[in-house]
């Protein structure tokens, strides 16, 4: 999947602090309990201080393959096993199509700003 939306910017689950540690590594799984992959990262809309997509790594037969699950689809945190649940489904992230991580660019210090300072709205 390629995003063409510019107001998304990718951020390395290793760089997201919660109350359970950083998310690098932490294990999405189904309502059924099957293993969808592991959370690689966020796509956020810094202006908006949101988190729109999570950038799921599951593995392939040959190599691993990265896809989104909406951010805005509820989710359950079970810090004990460090496990994000998701609505979503192995059906609903190949559906989704393959998303290709360096096709939005890096968050960086100027998306930090327009989080810290955003605009004013135009009168």
């Amino acid at each position: 999947m390629e995003m063409g939306n510019s107001l998304l910017c990718y951020l390395d689950a290793s760089k997201v602090c919660t109350s359970i540690g950083d998310l690098d590594g932490v294990n999405l799984r189904d309502p059924d309990d099957e293993q969808l992959g592991s959370l690689k990262g966020v796509l956020i809309e810094a202006a908006a201080r949101r988190v729109r997509y999570f950038v799921v790594e599951a593995a392939g037969l040959l190599r691993t393959h990265c896809y989104l699950v909406p951010a805005d689809d509820p989710v359950t945190v079970q810090a004990d096993c460090r496990t994000l649940r998701v609505d979503s489904n192995a059906t609903d992230l190949i559906r989704s199509g393959e998303f290709k991580i360096d096709s939005v660019r890096p968050y960086s210090d100027d998306d930090m700003m327009a989080a810290i300072f955003p605009r004013p709205a135009a009168a």
